[in-house]
């Protein structure tokens, strides 16, 4: 590649070549000399360099490589497995929100004031849930007992509360009403249409990204945008479906319980 360093300025232009000036040796500078020397003078230098044949080549190469390379550059199976955490994070959230009731984390949340400071029920006395209306509280220290059966009366009115011995509380929840079933329904309704609506954000996500690939990057031609865009829509249609079928399979086991 030959380069030409024009000088534009003095009493008139003049063109030499790289070979004219003297040569540094290799590494250290050669060109970078030329230019301070023609700046140093109050000269204007622009240089103009052809592009070799060779590094089209390359260039066009690598373009090429990218269009046969699109099949890894976007991986449906990826938008598919975000897909199915949607719903494996729905049917997480309805699982606790219909147990929650019986289960003893809730309960061991539940502060209490001891020795001056906000406790922890766990911390002071063990739960034990049985069955699904019946909850058992082991208190550690008789000392405490006083204090654990009022922060469970502040929890929550509904719970009946008996105590048993010096160190113990029977705790009776109240039974699940219909409309307490209808309440719990419409919550759990909610990730319902929260799964839905992040599957079907999954595929918008993925068409723009499949845009991008062919009008930005031209790393795929529009045959190949639409056949990854149907399987797209394809999978969205899917997993939209099972959501519906997994929302209303838990929602049966809740009404028969």
């Amino acid at each position: 590649m030959r380069k030409v360093l024009k000088v534009i300025g003095g009493d008139g232009d003049a063109a030499f070549s790289a070979a004219d000036a003297p040569r540094a040796p290799r590494g250290v500078g050669g060109k970078a000399q030329g230019l301070q020397r023609a700046r140093a003078r109050g000269l204007v230098v622009r240089e103009e360099e052809g592009e070799e044949e060779g590094e089209e080549e390359g260039e066009e190469d690598e373009r090429e490589g990218r269009r046969n390379g699109a099949a890894e550059v976007f991986s449906v199976a990826a938008y598919e497995a975000d897909m199915k955490a949607a719903i494996d994070k729905m049917v997480q959230d309805i699982s606790a929100l219909l147990v929650h009731r019986e289960r003893a984390e809730h309960f061991e949340r539940i502060p209490v004031s001891a020795g001056g400071e906000k406790r922890r029920l766990s911390d002071l006395a063990q739960v034990v849930v049985r069955g699904a209306s019946t909850v058992h509280v082991h208190v550690f220290s008789e000392a405490n007992l006083s204090k654990v059966m009022s922060a469970l009366r502040a929890a929550d009115s509904k719970w009946t509360l008996q105590q048993e011995g010096n160190t113990a509380v029977r705790l009776q929840l109240p039974k699940v009403t219909s409309e307490m079933r209808e309440e719990l329904k419409t919550k759990a309704r909610v990730f319902l249409v929260t799964a839905k609506s992040a599957v079907r954000n999954m595929r918008q996500a993925g068409r723009s990204h499949l845009h991008k690939l062919q009008f930005k990057s031209r790393s795929i031609d529009d045959v190949k945008r639409r056949e990854l865009d149907a399987s797209l829509t394809t999978l969205m249609e899917t997993y939209v479906a099972k959501c519906d079928k997994v929302f209303n399979e838990k929602m049966q086991q809740f009404l028969l319980s």
